[in-house]
């Protein structure tokens, strides 16, 4: 499960970016600002973007390839323009030289371009911020732990309510890291980090859980309905 970073430390880092970052592209992963995640690096040109971080100023940003796109047939195959600037916050250099890493997501961001002058991409980033509060924020906070409550419940997850329900984590966060954990394609991931602000995500979200409740519901429900024998076809 992805972890959140601390407000204050996410706005101290933004004040230190200087407008270009390492392009972290993969086919099966979106990274939300305020959420962290850890990654295995054994790619020789990632390999050296994380050497590269590490010597400069620790900044990557992650992205979705395009679906459809693969790593197949291109050196830089297409990406989303919207992605996460992200810090990486602990690396391990291992024996055979990959490393394992964790990124933790800063704010999100406009890539603007790319280029190779490297082994990897690097681009040219626009810093977009969020609407990140509004009128019926703490209501809207709450009805999103109770159905994600209910949601772990009936997925038979073990329910960690509390490791959410926390005054530092405020409503980007929470609305993030529940994002993150949705059993969703990663292209529909993607519509979310791209909506223009949190309310809108958080709502999103919370259609999303209840639909999936309810259809588990209906299941339930149909347990009780029995095959007819298989002669009387």
């Amino acid at each position: 499960m992805g972890v959140g970073i601390p407000v204050t430390r996410s706005v101290t880092l933004l004040k230190e970016f200087s407008g270009s970052s390492p392009i972290f592209p993969l086919p099966d992963f979106v990274m939300f600002p305020k959420t962290g995640h850890a990654f295995h690096i054994f790619e020789p040109r990632y390999i050296d973007m994380v050497r590269s971080s590490l010597a400069s100023d620790r900044f990557i940003t992650m992205t979705l390839l395009k679906e459809g796109s693969g790593n197949r047939g291109s050196e830089d195959p297409p990406i989303h323009t919207i992605g996460t600037l992200s810090y990486l916050f602990d690396s391990k250099k291992l024996p055979n030289g990959d490393y394992n890493i964790m990124l933790m997501g800063l704010n999100k961001v406009l890539i603007n371009e790319a280029d190779r002058t490297y082994t990897y991409r690097r681009g040219a980033m626009t810093i977009v911020d969020e609407i990140e509060h509004w009128p019926e924020e703490g209501e809207d906070r709450q009805r999103l732990l109770q159905i994600f409550s209910r949601f772990l419940e009936l997925s038979n997850t073990e329910p960690r309510l509390k490791l959410f329900d926390n005054p530092i984590i405020d409503s980007q966060m929470l609305t993030n890291l529940i994002s993150a954990l949705l059993p969703i394609p990663p292209s529909e991931q993607q519509k979310l980090l791209e909506l223009p602000d949190v309310s809108l995500r958080l709502n999103v979200v919370y259609q999303y859980l209840e639909k999936e409740i309810e259809a588990e519901h209906r299941i339930e429900e149909l347990k009780d309905i029995l095959p007819i024998p298989p002669d009387w076809n």
